[in-house]
């Protein structure tokens, strides 16, 4: 089981660390970042559960097939025809709440689908939140913020009983990681938001699956989707690009603390 775990962390913080590498070498991440955190959660979902199946049967699968779905529409929104780049952009956080349904429950549309729209509305608001910081400031915030999300996730997961959801949440925490570092180390680096695009619809999709199927309340995953905009206006705060992203990671994971410590 520890094995299991350690692999969960490890190989999405080494698929990461590649991310991190191809950056330091002077590009923006714009390509390596999605991939990096996209699959760097399906990587954690086999090392955890084994290879997911196809077609999917469980909500885990259908998110980790998506994870790598995610990625590939994220970068493929750069080379579409700019009339449809509006509809590409919306498409991660529908596909998220509907690989958290499956087929069954979408062939049937009942008040818990109807739930899916509310749960792609808060995926929109947390993606709209970690880009924000990741295009407004350079250096840190960005993946920081992302960081700081993901890791109040995973530990509001843990808490309502969903394990196997929490840890890959912690995937994409350990997926961003090196960037984080890299961009602590090189302040005025700036990083594409293309990487935090990926890990807010992903950790979106795990958010409402923890709702759905687990004991997360329906007011704590909606209160955590605000809580990057928390870190957006710590940032604005601090001329350091270094104290900008602490700042911004600290309210990030204290509202989403309260959040989680009250459970509304």
């Amino acid at each position: 089981m520890l094995e299991a775990l350690l692999l969960g962390v490890a190989l999405p913080g080494l698929v990461g660390l590649a991310a991190a590498l191809a950056c330091a070498r002077g590009h923006d991440g714009r390509i390596a970042l999605p991939l990096a955190v996209g699959f760097g959660v399906f990587a954690a979902l086999v090392a955890l559960v084994g290879w997911p199946a196809m077609p999917p049967v469980q909500a885990t699968e259908r998110i980790g097939w998506f994870s790598c779905a995610v990625a590939f529409l994220t970068i493929g929104n750069r080379v579409a025809a700019p009339s449809a780049r509006g509809v590409v952009r919306c498409l991660p956080p529908l596909l998220g709440a509907a690989s958290v349904l499956g087929v069954q429950r979408l062939a049937h549309p009942d008040a818990i689908v109807l739930s899916g729209l509310g749960a792609a509305a808060a995926t929109f608001v947390l993606r709209a939140g970690v880009e924000r910081v990741a295009r407004d400031r350079e250096g840190p915030s960005g993946p920081f913020v992302l960081a700081a999300t993901a890791t109040a996730v995973a530990v509001a997961l843990a808490l309502t009983g969903s394990a196997l959801l929490a840890q890959l949440a912690g995937a994409v925490a350990a997926a961003i990681g090196f960037a984080a570092v890299l961009t602590w180390m090189r302040p005025h680096r700036r990083l594409s938001e293309n990487g935090a695009s990926v890990g807010a619809a992903i950790l979106g999709a795990l958010g409402f699956a923890g709702v759905l199927y687990g004991e997360t309340p329906v007011a704590t995953a909606l209160l955590l989707a605000v809580a990057p905009w928390l870190g957006v206006a710590a940032a604005t705060t601090r001329t350091s690009l270094r104290a900008a992203g602490v700042a911004a990671a600290a309210a990030t994971l204290a509202f989403a603390g309260a959040v989680i410590a009250i459970r509304p």
